[in-house]
């Protein structure tokens, strides 16, 4: 009879990465380890793996941080103050990183953003800029990143230059998430020209904001409708509008069609009519005319809103043309996104 210990390494580690979805995976990863003697070493390399390398870094012995040789880490944060430390402990034990994010502020920038070795860029899958650094990637001549999601803070834009060099050897990126705050004026020159080198190959487009929507009126939404334009492979899309209108003139620059729509709002609901009515006419719009499932959040609403009139009228709307209606909570669970 099969028992836990004949499953193949790779399966075995498999099962185990599933409780780094939970809240504290370390702790998890420690009683795994004693289960039994084939779920040790994977389950101390997962423990690493999901592990805050800055923790270890300012607060674990050595003989602990060198512990990270040959290991790879999902993400690794790169902040001012423990940067140093971060990059010297991955260039010298060969680490590999999975998702990266960088972030500085004016008063204590980032190291040269040129001096992370090409190597620890190449097998970055995911990668989160911010704040304030100098300098852009150096990559070779004829070699290209494994990069497949970059995540910027607009309020802090990176140069062009940085952009060029960075986009310009991604081949396999198709996941973009802008994060747009308020800005007294457009993007800086060339900013949307980079990336209009890569919104081609997209399949998902993240606009968002942490402070007030995407307003038609705001000096960043005719370059936000330039990226829409050119992203014509999207099969996804987040966006944060304030009204249903300004949703439609996002929506009816795209050229291709989508398959899932999440939309952010502050309470359509009590608007009035006429704001029900533009929500519902978006759904005519020739970029959803393939949609398959609309997801509708409600800032600061985590209760059921399933008695709203409104709501269920932009419900019966979106059933009546095939696509399912969706909200803050997690498919057949119910546990709601954070």
């Amino acid at each position: 009879m099969a028992v836990i210990q004949d499953l193949p390494p790779e399966l075995l580690r498999r099962i185990l990465e599933l409780l780094s979805e939970d809240g504290h995976p370390e702790s998890e990863f420690c009683s795994t380890s004693l289960v039994a003697r084939a779920w040790r070493q994977p389950s101390h390399e997962l423990r690493l793996y999901t592990n805050d390398l800055s923790g270890l870094v300012c607060c674990t012995p050595p003989c602990v941080v060198r512990q990270t040789e040959a290991r790879a880490f999902r993400e690794v944060f790169i902040v001012a103050d423990t940067a140093e430390k971060i990059l010297n402990v991955l260039r010298e034990h060969k680490s590999a990183v999975r998702a990266m994010a960088v972030a500085g502020v004016p008063f204590l920038p980032l190291p040269d953003f040129g001096t992370i070795e090409f190597e620890l860029l190449s097998g970055l899958r995911r990668l989160s800029v911010t704040g304030f650094f100098t300098g852009h990637p150096t990559i070779p001549p004829c070699h290209t990143l494994q990069l497949k999601a970059l995540e910027l803070l607009t309020e802090d834009l990176p140069s062009p230059t940085f952009l060029d060099s960075l986009l310009g050897a991604a081949p396999c990126l198709t996941h973009l998430d802008l994060s747009v705050e308020s800005r007294e004026g457009p993007f800086s020159e060339g900013f949307i020209d980079a990336l209009q080198t890569i919104t081609p190959q997209l399949r998902h487009l993240t606009l968002t904001s942490r402070t007030t929507p995407v307003g038609s009126t705001s000096a960043t939404f005719s370059d936000l409708l330039r990226v829409l334009a050119s992203s014509t492979s999207l099969r996804s899309i987040e966006l944060c509008p304030d009204t249903p209108a300004s949703l439609k003139k996002l929506l009816a620059a795209l050229v291709a069609p989508l398959a899932v729509l999440e939309t952010h709002s502050i309470d359509w609901w009590t608007e009035g009519p006429n704001s029900i009515a533009e929500l519902v006419a978006v759904l005519q719009l020739p970029s959803l005319s393939e949609l398959k499932r609309w997801r509708l959040v409600e800032h600061g609403r985590l209760e059921s809103l399933s008695s709203n009139s409104g709501r269920i009228q932009w419900e019966d709307a979106c059933r009546a043309r095939g696509v399912e209606p969706r909200d803050h909570r997690r498919f057949f669970t119910d546990r709601y996104y954070t």
